[in-house]
């Protein structure tokens, strides 16, 4: 069974030795995201041909489950991380362009780092007026579902390539990446007032700083607020 992985990835030194880092993916199964985290604390300078570059004796934590001893290689990838716990095992095989396959058991998944496409805005498609649905909404758990058409008697979205503005809330972007088509992460900052335009309260976009927006199709788009651990590294 093969699944969309969702790679949002940053490298994070940790306390230790000089070359120690961390990376961590975001999963994408079905609506929701789960982090799959690489830990390499005897990582060297793999750049240079006449280094030691070890990228053994790490750990692999994927959905609350910690694999421990990874073995790490640079044989049929560029790099491959390999651990088994209760007769399972994990792979890591990591590719160039910020690409790599996670197979866990029978299961695949196939990984892509946002960062490599570089920061974007929103597409043209997405942005003007929205509407609230309110039926829709309910139906989908965690997602905010949003209309083309009529919006009497609904909420009001105005969204631009570089934020948004709902009621007294005008959002603007500091950061967009989009880890697939059609889906897009941005964080950003909103600022609150009793009247647009008027100086108010500045306040983070999203209940953890950031929002992903999803284009179904030209006339419906899902917002879901990023989970803690859904942005990079700031």
């Amino acid at each position: 069974m093969t699944k969309l992985l969702i790679a949002l990835a940053t490298t994070v030194a940790l306390v230790g030795p000089a070359h120690a880092k961390t990376y961590t993916y975001m999963c994408r199964m079905g609506h929701k995201l789960y982090p799959v985290t690489l830990t390499t604390p005897n990582e060297g300078d793999c750049s240079s041909p006449y280094s030691v570059c070890d990228l053994s004796g790490g750990t692999i934590t994927w959905r609350g489950v910690t694999f421990r001893n990874v073995s790490g290689t640079q044989e049929d990838c560029k790099a491959k991380f390999t651990a088994t716990r209760d007769g399972v095992t994990i792979e890591l095989c990591t590719a160039t362009q910020g690409s790599a396959n996670l197979t866990v058991g029978k299961d695949t998944f196939e990984c892509e780092m946002p960062e490599s496409r570089g920061p974007r805005q929103l597409p043209k498609s997405m942005t003007g007026t929205w509407c609230y649905d309110q039926e829709m909404t309910k139906l989908n758990t965690g997602y905010e579902v949003y209309m083309r058409g009529s919006c009497a008697d609904s909420e009001v979205i105005v969204v631009r390539v570089d934020g948004y503005t709902a009621s007294s809330r005008r959002c603007t972007f500091d950061k967009v990446s989009s880890p697939i088509d059609r889906e897009y992460w941005a964080w950003g900052h909103c600022v609150e007032s009793a009247e647009l335009g008027v100086r108010g309260r500045r306040v983070p976009m999203g209940g953890n700083g950031g929002l992903r927006f999803e284009q179904i199709n030209n006339q419906q788009m899902w917002i879901s607020e990023l989970p803690p651990t859904g942005g990079p590294a700031r």
